[in-house]
């Protein structure tokens, strides 16, 4: 049997035919070859009923040391439907969906805990179909370095998948799968050693991560960070790109003198993209989301040029729309609004066109003139790119794993062209794959001229004009119908959207809210709103109406007792402002002061079960960190607990107002009268 045959043979297998040759040898010594009994091979299914057999120990993160990292990490936006992790299905995956995932799989995170439960923030947020090139997001993650939390759990076991899941290199993936991550090994299937000692060196973040991200997420580098650093709000400055092409067939209205070219014009773009630079209001360059209640537009623009992208000299088949030469827009601000780059791009390219004026984009920076923005369509997603991320200095420093140096050139260097730290053999592999398609496409496109007309030439467009949006997408319409943008419709003010929105969003909430248990509103014979308190029902003994007086007033400042700018909240909201303790206080006052009172009115069992659950929905959810302090002011469980009350002693009054054989409700639940002496009257 040739020593290769063995390769496939697991630790046990082997051991097992040493031990068979041993015992051959030892009753024969001088056998000969051909007489030793050839080895049967181990079928899949036998070393898959070994794996099943061997037991697993649970897999405790909390047993071994943390550390805060920052990774910078690049993505192509059009496989997926945006960053921002989303609970609801989307159609493509999102980015930290994947991430997230990938970092569950090596054991750095503990999935079941989510974003929140690693400390997850990120720096910039990008749409469907926007890509990255330096995105960071920091987190705690496992740690090889520092003293375990637990010494008691040193028995507990971690898969290493620094050595258990090695990706496959660039060159073993060109000719399998050029389109899909490398094979990696399971974690399932890999070994779990015991739990590591203290170590000087850190786990390989790069190359973990890397081996099971697909190859349209790469890891690029990490950073120790400080335990307070935030991803966004440590962010010093954001850079985004935009490429473009300098435009599409010479555009049929123009009057171009002798040499003037009918792409772009470049020159008119770049003044446009001078005259951003600077704090300016940039609330005409922006879409507005009323959720987020923007009120400050004023960003600072540090740099915007235009120049030449073209990063290869390679020649494409004539005729083509690549022949155009391509340029890209470097944008570099403090910070950005939502979709800020992508408008800016619109307008550029009404400049470009020869649609608009450079001094265009004064116009519309001047917000106070300008105060609505015009109707516009902004540029396509598909060319914006997040291309870095800044931070004050030495609060990152970008590693790689080989050495832990802050220089990932020298450390790809070190593992030469076919390591797996070497990412620029993989963007160079996929580049050279996507020239590779466009040339394949141009020849699709001319096999299918045999049985479809191409487009009419330019020439025959004569009083057309086309614009583009960026990705391949343009505008195509007649020009004299054209409309400047300062003679289209206007949107709606800022103002008036938000304060639209919030009418909106706390009608909304008072849906959901129960009404004051002690006051109702009316309106006097001004017209003003004033307050009086509720009537109560009739019908009630002496007993309960005392009962249901307590609970509506207790239940009132518990919950709705202040009002600030028409806001109105409780003692509960102040007090559970305090994690944890203000969090049990408020339980322990709903239940002594509102529901143990509302239980000597002889309610039956499913009436203080339900007030039992009201409660049981304000601690917990009182315990989440912001968000239950939002809807814990919603939810209000006294004042529900106060309407139930009310509505079932409304009910027992009725029905002890009516004459015993007028009764329809049960009466051993109601109990009409309950409570009564001898002799009361019932109020009426």
């Amino acid at each position: 049997m040739s020593p290769s045959a063995y390769a496939v043979w697991s630790k046990d297998d082997l051991i097992a035919r040493i031990q068979s040759l041993e015992a051959v040898l030892a009753s024969d010594p001088k056998i000969p070859p051909e007489k030793i009994p050839r080895p049967q091979m181990p079928t899949s299914s036998q070393t898959a009923q070994k794996k099943s057999k061997k037991e697993r120990k649970p897999f405790d993160i909390n047993a071994y040391p943390k550390r805060k990292i920052a990774l910078k990490f690049c993505y192509a936006g059009w496989e997926y439907n945006g960053l921002a992790f989303q609970s609801d299905p989307t159609p493509l995956p999102m980015v930290e969906a994947v991430l997230l995932k990938a970092l569950g799989d090596c054991r750095l995170i503990d999935p079941e805990l989510g974003l929140e439960g690693c400390g997850w923030s990120r720096c910039g947020r990008t749409d469907k179909g926007v890509s990255g090139a330096g995105q960071v997001v920091a987190l705690w993650v496992r740690s090889a370095i520092g003293t375990k939390p637990d010494a008691r759990k040193k028995n507990l076991p971690v898969e290493d998948l620094e050595t258990a899941v090695q990706p496959e290199t660039a060159e073993a993936t060109i000719d399998e799968h050029p389109g899909e991550a490398p094979a990696t090994t399971s974690s399932a299937d890999a070994e779990e050693p015991e739990t590591p000692e203290q170590s000087e060196t850190e786990l390989r973040y790069v190359a973990m991560l890397n081996a099971v991200l697909p190859r349209s997420i790469r890891v690029l580098a990490w950073s120790p960070v400080a335990d307070d650093f935030d991803a966004r709000f440590s962010c010093t400055f954001r850079h985004y790109k935009y490429f473009f092409s300098a435009g599409f067939p010479p555009y049929p209205h123009l009057s171009l003198s002798p040499g003037e070219s009918g792409l772009l014009d470049v020159e008119a773009m770049q003044d446009a993209a001078g005259r951003l630079v600077g704090n300016h209001d940039f609330r005409n360059f922006c879409k507005i989301d009323p959720s987020k209640q923007v009120d400050n537009y004023t960003r600072r623009i540090t740099h915007a040029t235009i120049t030449p992208a073209n990063t290869s000299e390679s020649p494409v088949p004539s005729g083509s729309s690549v022949t155009s030469p391509l340029y890209v827009l470097d944008l570099k601000g403090t910070g950005f609004l939502y979709h800020q780059v992508r408008h800016i791009m619109a307008v550029l390219f009404l400049v470009g066109a020869r649609l608009e004026p450079a001094s265009i984009v004064d116009t519309l920076l001047d917000a106070e003139t300008i105060t609505r923005k015009p109707v516009y369509e902004m540029a396509d997603g598909l060319p914006l790119v997040l291309w870095d991320c800044g931070y004050p200095d030495g609060s990152v420093t970008w590693r790689v794993d080989d050495s832990g140096s802050v220089n990932p050139a020298s450390a790809s260097r070190a593992g030469g062209p076919q390591s797996a730290h070497n990412l620029f053999y993989d963007f160079d592999l996929m580049a050279s794959q996507s020239r590779t398609k466009m040339v394949m496409m141009e020849h699709f496109a001319q096999a299918a001229e045999v049985f479809h007309s191409p487009p009419r030439p330019p020439s025959d467009d004569a009083g057309m004009f086309r614009v583009p949006l960026g990705g391949g997408v343009f505008l195509q319409s007649a020009l004299n119908k054209y409309v400047k943008l300062m003679d289209r419709p206007r949107g709606e003010r800022s103002e008036d959207v938000n304060a639209r929105w919030r009418t909106g969003a706390e009608q909304h909430l008072k849906n959901y809210e129960p009404k004051d248990p002690l006051y109702e509103e009316y309106v006097d014979d001004q017209g003003k709103v004033r307050r009086r308190k509720r009537d109560l029902p009739p019908g009630l003994s002496d007993r309960d109406i005392k009962i249901l007086k307590k609970v509506k007033k207790r239940a009132h400042y518990l919950d709705k007792g202040f009002s600030i700018c028409g806001l109105r909240f409780g003692w509960t909201a102040i007090i559970g402002l305090i994690p944890v303790v203000g969090d049990v206080t408020d339980a322990g006052l709903n239940y002594f002061l509102v529901l143990r009172v509302c239980r000597k009115a002889d309610l039956p069992a499913w009436l203080t079960r339900q007030m039992l659950f009201n409660n049981a929905v304000s601690v917990g959810v009182g315990f989440v960190p912001v968000l239950g302090d939002v809807i814990l002011a919603i939810w209000k469980a006294n004042s529900r607990n106060a309407a139930l009350l009310e509505e079932f002693l409304r009910v027992r009054g009725e029905e002890a107002l009516k004459p015993p054989a007028a009764r329809v409700e049960d009466q051993a639940v109601v109990k009409p009268g309950a409570g009564s002496k001898q002799g009361e009257r019932l109020r009426t």
